[in-house]
């Protein structure tokens, strides 16, 4: 789109720019989109989610320790939504999911306390009230803005969300967490963790959770330093 923008700028009247610029942005970049980048988009997400799907059968934790290890990427380039697909399907005819749930939680907490841990060590105001609300909302499962806002800005809190993510997500696979229901992936959706008459999931799920939170939180302290 920002480049779209730049010959949409050059090549409109002035009279019209406020007009025209957002309109052939627009629309140049919806046609690229939806032609282009969104089937690309697919084939890749699809590619993703066969190759998951062998490493599960090659060992349950390896899987949710490269989804919580790569996370970020995956959900800064929309490609988690192969394994979404995946998980979706899994919870439809076995019963449960194994394979983005497990992975996505503790990367998505992971964020959060690493977005906290900056909210802790910055002497900016205004990074300090960002960093704190999107660190609080990530730990809830809507990670958006801890992530371009905080992990991807801060090399720190990124190093400090992939180790506790891949680490969470060991622990969740070897442990054999399994996810009975939707959501996005945090606090408020921890329950989806409860099935077949037990707890045991639901507890290997809190305890991912706060390891994941924890490891980041602590990871970003010691790395972090003020600009």
């Amino acid at each position: 789109m920002s480049y779209v923008e730049r010959v949409a700028d050059k090549i409109s009247p002035k009279a019209i720019k406020f007009f025209s610029v957002p309109l052939l942005t627009t629309l140049v970049t919806a046609l690229v989109t939806l032609i282009v980048l969104g089937p690309l988009g697919a084939i890749v997400g699809n590619w993703l989610g066969a190759f998951f799907l062998w490493l599960e059968e090659f060992g349950p934790w390896v899987v949710p320790t490269i989804v919580g290890t790569v996370s970020p990427f995956l959900v800064m380039t929309g490609t988690h939504y192969g394994l979404v697909s995946i998980g979706i399907n899994n919870r439809m005819t076995i019963g449960y999911d194994t394979i983005a749930q497990p992975g996505m939680l503790p990367s998505n907490v992971a964020q959060g306390g690493a977005a906290l841990a900056i909210a802790l060590k910055t002497k900016d105001v205004n990074k300090r009230a960002l960093a704190s609300s999107a660190g609080i909302t990530a730990i809830f499962g809507i990670t958006e803005p801890a992530l371009y806002g905080v992990t991807l800005r801060h090399r720190p809190a990124l190093i400090g969300t992939m180790v506790a993510g891949g680490i969470g997500g060991f622990f969740m696979g070897i442990m054999g967490a399994r996810n009975f229901s939707g959501g996005s992936p945090g606090l408020l959706t921890i329950a989806a963790y409860i099935g077949e008459d037990t707890l045991k999931y639901f507890y290997t799920a809190v305890a991912g959770l706060v390891i994941s939170v924890l490891i980041s939180f602590v990871v970003t302290v010691v790395l972090y330093k003020e600009d």
